[in-house]
């Protein structure tokens, strides 16, 4: 991914009313994500863990996890998140070497826990708010050195308080994913050519029936549909961050047929790319 694209998002008291719980999930990104009000469980690592206001938990990327907040009657779930692509932060923070090893810790290691307890009124639950807020006032040019400023700053509040959860770990070696999660890096590395489910069964030495099987019971979708929704993504980033034309933008993201990249834009988005960009390019000028 190009420094031209803002791997970063926040969003901060996202409300739901309606019984919230999802199905297993993964993506690409770090997600940090912050309880207001509500409680459940988060099923994680074959794990189930309760979850109330002031739960702050940590997803590395590619890995399971599922949140079930099932009594929404009387109040809504309430929560904020942040997601970034850690590989891009990593290259930020080369020439700050603590904070390049407690990220690198965060994303790549077997994590003893992933989630502490951090009040509401935390300067680190504060920081969140305010780059929130500060987010709607800045433009292209400054979006992406913004987030990576942020981040490094959150990081940097975020580690004292991460490590007293972890003072008696001196070290654990990488995590062991599952396959579930080795068939998501799989698909990172490759969402952008030609998909042949053959090809990813014969690297997994897994009959395509069973991988498909083992996807679907743990992420709750097809294969093919988490490709198409990658490619989108990826698409979006393009659109709105490149000079470059619809039809490069479809061939870059896995679609040789111009009109049908087109087509599963619009399935996915609710309108072609030519009308996404012209609303990003509207909202840029504003």
């Amino acid at each position: 991914m190009s420094n031209s694209i803002n791997p970063f998002k926040i969003e901060f008291h996202k409300k739901s009313s309606k019984f919230f719980g999802g199905t297993y999930h993964a993506h690409a990104e770090m997600e940090i994500l912050y309880i207001h009000q509500g409680e459940g469980t988060l099923i994680i690592n074959q794990q189930t863990h309760n979850i109330s206001p002031g739960s702050l938990m940590v997803f590395q990327p590619f890995q399971l996890h599922r949140i079930q907040i099932p009594d929404l009657t009387n109040s809504p779930f309430v929560r904020s998140l942040i997601s970034f692509n850690p590989t891009s932060l990593e290259e930020h923070l080369r020439v700050y070497p603590a904070l390049f090893t407690f990220l690198r810790h965060l994303t790549r290691d077997q994590l003893k826990t992933h989630l502490v307890n951090i009040d509401e009124n935390d300067e680190l639950i504060k920081l969140m708010e305010l780059f929130y807020r500060l987010e709607g006032n800045l433009n292209h040019t400054t979006d992406y050195e913004a987030s990576l400023q942020f981040l490094a700053l959150f990081l940097r509040y975020f580690m004292p308080k991460w490590k007293t959860y972890e003072d008696n770990i001196s070290w654990l070696p990488p995590r062991n994913p599952q396959r579930v999660e080795i068939i998501l890096q799989w698909l990172e590395l490759h969402f952008h050519e030609p998909f042949r489910l053959e090809n990813l069964a014969k690297e997994l030495y897994l009959s395509p029936h069973r991988i498909s099987h083992l996807f679907k019971e743990a992420t709750g979708t097809s294969i093919t549909q988490y490709v198409t929704s990658r490619r989108i993504h990826e698409a979006c980033l393009l659109l709105n961050s490149t000079e470059l034309s619809v039809r490069e933008i479809g061939e870059k993201v896995g679609y040789t047929n111009c009109s049908h990249f087109c087509k599963m834009f619009k399935r996915v988005m609710g309108m072609t790319p030519y009308q996404f960009s012209r609303l990003q390019n509207d909202h840029n000028n504003l």
